[in-house]
């Protein structure tokens, strides 16, 4: 299992820079895992899958929007973080 935070960036009315990220939970259900381990924070990678909704009410009171990939296929977008090791 890993998140995938998905981030967009506009200007609102004013023209302030305005950024909101989405998050992702994708769980892989296989037994060979092996490339997970080059998931790393920053690595661009495409997620292929079936998404899934639920709202639910977060501790602070306030709706909160979850998405889900089960079961999904990926590939790495951007090999270069993987391959500096960092």
């Amino acid at each position: 299992m890993f998140s995938v935070g998905v981030s967009e960036s506009w200007k609102d009315d004013n023209g302030v820079k305005q950024t909101s990220t989405d998050w992702v939970t994708c769980f892989k259900r296989v037994s060979n895992t092996k490339s997970l381990q080059y998931l790393k924070k920053g690595v661009k990678v495409l997620v292929i899958g079936k998404p899934f909704f639920a709202i639910n009410k977060g501790k602070d009171g306030k709706s909160h929007l979850n998405i889900t990939i089960n079961n999904f296929n990926y590939e790495i977008v951007d090999f270069k973080d993987v391959e500096n090791g960092n």
